[in-house]
């Protein structure tokens, strides 16, 4: 194991799915405040701000550590352009607003992310909106921030629900002034395979659920975001 310079606030894991056959999964655990995770993950090319045509093969590698400290946003961010600003996309930073109103801004930063790369908007689904609602509750009443939460599949719950279709998970966890969807998305852009889950062509749908009541670690009375991508 190895330890890491600070990384950006937020912790996240994100891994996809391409068709039931596929079996490898990638678990990447970043740190928000002074939480350890693990983070297992299969080096590769890490796409620049503005290339294109870049993919990363996911599939589970060797563990190690990264140490994170509180910040709203990293040092000289490379995708801030990426990242909506409040006009475009209101109450980006604020924590306090209704879970209905953080979930349509997350959306609205998402799809302005995909449409600074070129690429096309994602529209809600109900199914992945259930499935990434249920994924959450198990990472809260578990307390198991990971793919497997309580101890399943890290697809068993769309497939328990009917959905077997291609599929990208990120997931993010967070306390605070944290929480805020501007601050999610912005890790998500700033870590390789969370980027790539937003930037995948072939997503045209998306669910998106904000869970409340997370104690886990040293995370106390945090939130949980979870996003489902489909074709």
């Amino acid at each position: 194991m190895g330890i890491d310079t600070p990384e950006p606030s937020g912790e996240g894991v994100s891994g996809s799915r391409r068709g039931r056959a596929t079996e490898r999964r990638l678990i990447v655990l970043l740190i928000v405040a002074t939480v350890l995770v693990l983070a297992v993950l299969r080096p590769a090319a890490a796409r620049e701000p503005g290339e294109t045509g870049l993919r990363l093969e996911l599939f589970p590698g060797l563990p190690g550590i990264t140490l994170g400290e509180k910040s709203l946003y990293p040092e000289n961010d490379p995708w801030s352009e990426w990242l909506a600003d409040e006009s475009t996309c209101p109450h980006g930073e604020d924590s306090d607003a209704s879970a209905a109103v953080q979930v349509q801004v997350l959306l609205c930063l998402v799809n302005y992310a995909r449409a600074r790369e070129g690429l096309q908007p994602v529209v809600p689904s109900s199914l992945l909106s259930v499935t990434t609602a249920a994924k959450a509750r198990d990472i809260v009443l578990c307390r198991d921030f990971r793919h497997e939460a309580c101890g399943k599949r890290p697809f068993q719950v769309a497939d328990d629900l009917g959905y077997h279709g291609s599929i990208g998970e990120n997931l993010y966890v967070a306390e605070g002034a944290l929480t805020a969807p501007r601050y999610a998305v912005d890790t998500w852009l700033n870590s390789p395979p969370h980027r790539e889950n937003l930037f995948e062509l072939d997503w045209r749908t998306i669910g998106i659920s904000r869970l409340a009541g997370a104690n886990f670690d040293n995370i106390e009375d945090g939130v949980v975001w979870v996003n489902h991508f489909g074709p």
